[in-house]
């Protein structure tokens, strides 16, 4: 399972830091795909995509409110490595290191969080090259989540003006 830490920033949207200055939506993003090498389940950061064996499905998870991915890693890389894409934000105010602590009024802005992931992970697998090209069927969306995570995820699958009509699938 191949690991690649991404920085995504969605300059159409900012946050409020409780010292009340603003600044762009920043999501911290892990991403896991089936890579080349020996099998097994652990992280290998930066590894070479198995695009042989591509395009595969796409899975955006969503965290519970005051812990990070890392708390779902074994889970996400079992994912990966049954053939999945894997991407796990870690929401920039909900999570267990918020600045000022978790918030749980941002749950609200989550769902626009995984759109605006499932676009950038379209737009890196559609480029004629970089590490994520050709990697993922935009045919094959699916999202899921935890408690909070699993309200965005559900938000996005199903809810009015929250709807992501590429997604074709919600765990």
């Amino acid at each position: 399972v191949g690991l690649r830490v991404l920085r995504l920033i969605d300059t159409s949207r900012t946050i409020e830091l409780p010292n009340g200055t603003s600044e762009p939506r920043t999501l911290l993003t892990y991403v896991r795909y089936p890579a080349l090498g020996a099998p097994g389940r652990t992280d290998l950061p930066n590894a070479p995509p198995a695009r042989a064996d591509g395009p595969f499905p796409l899975v955006i998870f969503g965290h519970g409110f005051a812990v990070t991915p890392a708390l779902y890693a074994s889970m996400l890389q079992s994912w990966a490595h049954a053939g999945y894409v894997v991407v796990a934000p870690v929401f920039p105010l909900e999570n267990a290191n918020a600045p000022g602590g978790p918030d749980e009024s941002d749950l609200v802005n989550q769902p626009a969080d995984m759109s605006f992931l499932i676009s950038r992970m379209l737009a890196a697998s559609g480029a004629g090259s970089g590490p994520l090209a050709g990697l993922i069927n935009p045919k094959q969306i699916a999202v899921t989540g935890q408690s909070d995570g699993g309200d965005t995820a559900l938000a996005v699958a199903y809810y009015g003006s929250f709807r992501d009509t590429r997604v074709s699938a919600a765990v």
